[in-house]
């Protein structure tokens, strides 16, 4: 992932990146790195991501502006921190088991619960 513009709004510092979804684990990630490091700065806000309609990316939003100097501090550091996290996060694919049909012979009578029983214990 990668930041991509930097906006200020009233009392926020809004960072553009160019991911398009972010998991819930990698959120933590982010706010609990740069609150460690914003904390070092002695910084007492946070950071949130939010994501809006009609943009490309998400955005990491610092609760506060700082200082200019210690603006390009944070914004190095959160360029680090989001760097080995993927713009796309991979995508999943379902998997859909069907039956097999059954021959006409002695395992005919096999019911359903049986076949699924056995697929279960063959995993």
């Amino acid at each position: 992932m990668k930041i991509l513009e930097r906006h200020k709004s009233w009392i926020h510092t809004h960072f553009l990146t160019d991911c398009t979804r972010l998991p819930a684990h990698r959120v933590r990630e982010v706010g609990f790195r740069m609150g460690a490091f914003l904390r070092s700065l002695g910084i007492v806000f946070g950071v949130h991501v939010e994501e809006h309609k009609g943009e490309p990316g998400l955005r990491i939003v610092l609760e506060r502006i700082p200082f200019p100097d210690t603006l390009e501090l944070i914004q190095v550091e959160l360029q680090h921190v989001v760097e080995p996290i993927p713009a796309r996060p991979p995508t999943v694919g379902a998997i859909r088991f069907t039956a097999a049909k059954r021959s006409q012979g002695e395992d005919a009578n096999v019911e359903d619960d049986d076949l699924m029983e056995s697929i279960t214990r063959s995993r």
